[in-house]
């Protein structure tokens, strides 16, 4: 069986003690605000991908909302250092503003193909009636599955679940030292 040595101390990752310090040190680093407004950078982004696929593709692409509430989830998770849910929260009501707005851009786009006027003096023209006119001129029953799911995925991955690895480096141990140490004579 290994030694421990003085660099290496044992640790029992099980211990709830051990994962209540790696929370308190997290915590101290979370970003809420600077999180959500990455957050809603990226989701942007997506937007215009979503935008520009449609009028390349000229099809409605409702999955694209998943590709949004990922980028959405992972950017608040890394910008935000987040661990607690009002980070998934927040993640969620992100998408489903960007599954919102995405929607309205395709609605635009597919209204921009069909009549030869562009994009952009087609969204010009638009008032708030208009705007639940065409979302729901474009929905379709299975837009709720692919819009529930990308906003489960929009607070499931905005905030961390501890590992432990991610204690560990709290600790200021380096893993793979640890886990060498703690093989168990398995080689």
């Amino acid at each position: 069986m290994p030694e421990t040595s003085a660099q290496t101390p044992a640790i029992d990752y099980r211990d709830p003690m051990v994962l209540q310090e790696f929370a308190d040190e997290q915590k101290k680093e979370q970003k809420l605000g600077i999180g959500i407004l990455w957050a809603l950078a990226a989701g942007v982004g997506t937007v215009v991908l979503w935008t520009a696929a449609i009028v390349l593709l000229k099809y409605k692409l409702g999955w694209f909302s998943i590709v949004a509430a990922l980028g959405i989830g992972f950017t608040l998770r890394i910008k935000g250092k987040g661990i607690d849910p009002v980070f998934g929260i927040a993640g969620a009501g992100v998408t489903l503003i960007v599954c919102l707005l995405g929607s309205l851009a395709t609605a635009v786009s597919i209204l921009s193909l069909q009549s030869d006027r562009s994009f952009f003096f087609i969204l010009s023209k638009l008032d708030f009636g208009d705007v639940f006119s065409l979302l729901g001129a474009i929905f379709k029953p299975i837009d709720v599955m692919v819009y529930a799911f990308a906003i489960y995925a929009g607070y499931h991955f905005s905030f961390k679940q501890p590992t432990l690895t991610d204690m560990l480096k709290a600790k200021g141990i380096d893993p793979k030292a640890f886990s060498a140490q703690n093989a168990g004579g398995a080689k």
